[in-house]
């Protein structure tokens, strides 16, 4: 299997042991497996310190149209997605 693509993007960590502070931002255009392309990603995700949550949300779009489209949340305390 031979994925392919083009990444950019930042991903930013602040204030570790306090207030937690994550921050991303990627995009990878052009993306596939093998032969096939499956669009353009892009994937972006907070660290909500009030309540403690990864905020994380994604879309793939496919000839301008959105094929796939997630968002969420992660809390670490209970190990759980919402």
């Amino acid at each position: 299997m031979k994925l392919f693509g083009v990444t950019t993007g930042s991903l930013t960590l602040k204030d570790y042991y306090h207030d937690c502070l994550l921050l991303s931002d990627f995009n990878v255009n052009d993306w596939g497996i093998d032969r096939d392309t499956l669009g353009s990603l892009q994937f972006h995700s907070y660290w909500d310190a009030d309540n403690r949550n990864l905020i994380v949300g994604a879309e793939n779009k496919i000839k301008g149209k959105v094929a796939l489209t997630m968002d969420g949340a992660y809390n670490p305390r209970t190990d759980s997605i919402n």
